[in-house]
């Protein structure tokens, strides 16, 4: 009798906190430690949705492909973790990595972010006035700003492709070439980071006031533009196109392409492109 009571009341500590899979089957050491601890439950759910939101979301074979193979990655980089801090780190980290990927179509999927799940729990697990309505915390506010905002711009990117999708079929780029996710490098130490589409890239040059000419560009196995600002020499960029992503190669100058060769060569590339691409927002 005694050794019943203790199997369910162990297997009822397994299971009553939420978690993403079935704690009852919970087999590893990291899926028990998700099971048994309320916090690691709700960011393992959380992931989830993230995660199931973004596969269903419109961001190209390229990069749901990457997607999936990253979280592979990620999983067997959660498994090496030793305590709770280490695994609820990955988990905060993961959160928000998923949701970076550029929507090529559609809504921008819902997400929570690793901040609100915290925010979650810093709330008072007491209040006097129970059918008082829920404060929204100024954290909570900020994270869901940040995602309305993010919709936002989303919106914005894509209407300017679909305005001009004329002048950027006139290119000639391929299908394959358009949907391609560019990849920028955003300090001079991480791995390049994904930027937008190039379709949505075109669209935005061709909102830029500033923007007189835009050219295609190619250069051996290279593609890309040249952008002529008003009252400046002609400037461009080249990419070397691969399976769905789009890295920068080259910058053009003039008639001149100077080859990316160093981490601070593709910094500096990566600001020039993301600041011509923001003033088409404007």
């Amino acid at each position: 009798m005694n050794n019943v009571l203790l199997t369910l009341v162990l297997s009822f500590s397994v299971s009553c906190f939420a978690a993403s899979f079935d704690c009852a089957k919970a087999g590893t050491s990291i899926e028990k430690a998700i099971c048994s601890n309320k916090k690691l439950g709700r960011l393992d759910e959380v992931l989830a949705q993230n995660y199931k939101a973004m596969l269903a979301s419109d961001i190209g074979d390229g990069a749901r492909t990457d997607l999936k193979t990253s979280q592979r990655a990620w999983v067997a980089n959660r498994n090496k973790c030793v305590d709770n801090e280490c695994i609820a780190k990955a988990y905060k980290a993961r959160i928000d990595e998923v949701c970076d990927y550029p929507v090529i179509s559609g809504v921008y999927p819902p997400c929570t972010s690793a901040d609100a799940v915290d925010d979650e729990f810093n709330q008072p697990s007491i209040t006097t006035n129970p059918s008082a309505p829920k404060q929204t915390t100024p954290q909570q506010a900020q994270a869901a700003g940040d995602t309305n905002q993010k919709g936002a711009i989303l919106e914005q990117v894509q209407k300017a492709a679909a305005k001009n999708a004329e002048k950027i079929a006139s290119l000639g780029f391929s299908a394959a070439q358009l949907h391609s996710v560019i990849y920028l490098q955003y300090d001079t130490i991480s791995a390049p980071r994904r930027f937008i589409t190039f379709e949505s890239f075109l669209g935005l040059l061709f909102e830029n006031s500033r923007i007189s000419k835009v050219t295609a560009i190619s250069l051996q196995k290279f593609s890309g533009v040249r952008i002529k600002v008003q009252g400046a020499p002609s400037t461009g960029f080249l990419f070397n196109f691969d399976e769905g992503d789009a890295f920068l190669s080259h910058t053009v100058d003039g008639d001149d392409a100077n080859r990316l060769t160093t981490p601070e060569d593709m910094y500096m590339a990566s600001r020039l492109l993301e600041s011509i691409a923001e003033a088409g927002l404007q």
